[in-house]
């Protein structure tokens, strides 16, 4: 339980980093693309959404 919420407060870091440099110069949709990775280790609805991104990437 303990690392659940440690993932999500850390995804949420990177979320509102990524944020934050699309309005700003730098890499935002990297750092939003990683916090998806980081929420997908221990939230499978988000593991689906990015498996569904993938699919839709290879077409």
């Amino acid at each position: 339980m303990i690392s659940k919420v440690f993932v999500a407060i850390f995804g949420s870091i990177f979320i509102i980093l990524g944020l934050i440099l699309l309005v700003t110069p730098g890499p935002g949709l990297v750092f939003l693309a990683f916090s998806l990775g980081i929420w997908s280790t221990k939230f499978p609805f988000i593991k689906r959404y990015l498996k569904m991104i993938k699919e839709k990437i290879k077409e």
